[in-house]
């Protein structure tokens, strides 16, 4: 989330990645990853097979992979309201605040010159097994080979919200550099929205999606078939339904 990269920005010595970088005249990247040896991966890659990331950064530090996850329907809410690179496979209309659609087979629609996802026109069965194949897939080491070097944090975005202070200092003692400035929970917004930690809270409190999804009760029934195959993983996160 982009407030995760602003404490890191704010809080930790290091050199963060990805940068917006402008690489066309009007169009700023903000999603690629660049490490050392020319290496580039999207940032919303779905772990599927090692991704071959090297252990050492564009100045030649080491890597730490940072990975925010949130409560799936609460995401799924959140989608609805701007889906960004996921589409249906059947090409159906994606009706803004509806889930139906994430019900059925979606695929991910990246650019191969632009996004570098190895594993592009990939498709998967819903929005709910995108979310498990990614979250599982870093819980599990689907990402890297046996041995590697690279450190991989998975945060879950209600602690960012909610436990800032906490996620800081789990940090500091994985071995991520302080930058010596004194932590201070970030309230403003870091999006340019008129969301700012507090409303953020209480959104999360309020479980907002509950209303939203309760239009489409039919839905929520697929959704909670869905949900159910998927509770270890969900379990492990604290994610309980």
């Amino acid at each position: 989330t982009r407030a995760m990269g602003e404490y890191v920005k704010r809080f930790f010595d290091v050199d963060q990645e990805p940068q917006n970088r402008r690489f066309r005249q009007h169009r700023v990247d903000h999603g690629t990853v660049e490490l050392s040896g020319d290496f580039r991966i999207w940032k919303h890659t779905v772990p599927l097979a090692p991704f071959g990331l090297p252990c050492t950064g564009v100045s030649g530090g080491p890597v730490v992979v940072l990975l925010t996850v949130r409560e799936i329907r609460s995401w799924m809410a959140s989608l609805s309201e701007h889906a960004y690179e996921i589409f249906p496979v059947s090409r159906t209309r994606r009706k803004r605040g509806s889930i139906c659609w994430m019900l059925e087979e979606v695929e991910i629609r990246t650019e191969e010159n632009i996004h570098y996802d190895p594993f592009h026109g990939k498709s998967f069965p819903s929005v709910p097994d995108l979310w498990t194949m990614y979250t599982e897939g870093y819980l599990r080491g689907k990402m890297d080979k046996p041995g590697s070097k690279i450190t991989y944090v998975v945060i879950r975005y209600e602690d960012i919200v909610g436990r800032p202070a906490d996620v800081i200092s789990e940090l500091e003692s994985l071995g991520v550099p302080r930058n010596g400035r004194p932590f201070a929970p970030i309230e403003e917004s870091v999006s340019g929205g008129d969301r700012d930690r507090a409303a953020l809270l209480q959104r999360l409190r309020d479980v907002s999606w509950n209303e939203q999804m309760a239009k489409e009760s039919q839905a929520i029934n697929g959704l909670n078939e869905i949900i159910a195959r998927h509770r270890p993983i969900l379990d492990c996160l604290g994610y309980s339904h």
